[in-house]
């Protein structure tokens, strides 16, 4: 479990005032795909993962109602892209989450496998 980008700093709300990655924490988001790999890429010292590729990757819809937030999709979308677990963002209750994680856990989903939220 991961918290969303920085959401300090100049242009973190575009014209309609939604909200989004500063500067560095879009950094943050890039170099964070950077983090995983496989087993074999793990054990390996030409490249720097750490941690083994997620099966899972959650974050909240966008949608607050009044305003868009984009920070928790920004934040997961280059690991997204480069490990290709699929990015869930349809959950717009935080505690639909628990729910998800649990359902997967008691079908057997999560065994062996690594998720990130």
């Amino acid at each position: 479990i991961m918290r969303h980008c920085e959401k300090t700093g100049p242009l973190i709300k575009d014209a309609d005032g939604n909200q989004h990655c500063s500067y560095v924490g879009k950094e943050r988001a890039h170099h964070l795909a950077t983090l995983f790999g496989t087993a074999e890429e793990i054990q390996s010292t030409s490249k720097s993962a750490r941690w083994p590729n997620p099966s899972y990757l959650f974050a909240l819809t966008s949608d607050r109602g009044s305003y868009w937030n984009f920070r928790q999709y920004e934040t997961l979308h280059p690991l997204s892209n480069s490990l290709s677990p699929q990015l869930d963002v349809t959950m717009s209750d935080p505690s639909e989450l628990p729910v998800q994680i649990f359902d997967l856990l008691q079908s057997g989903g999560m065994c062996g496998r690594f998720g990130g939220i």
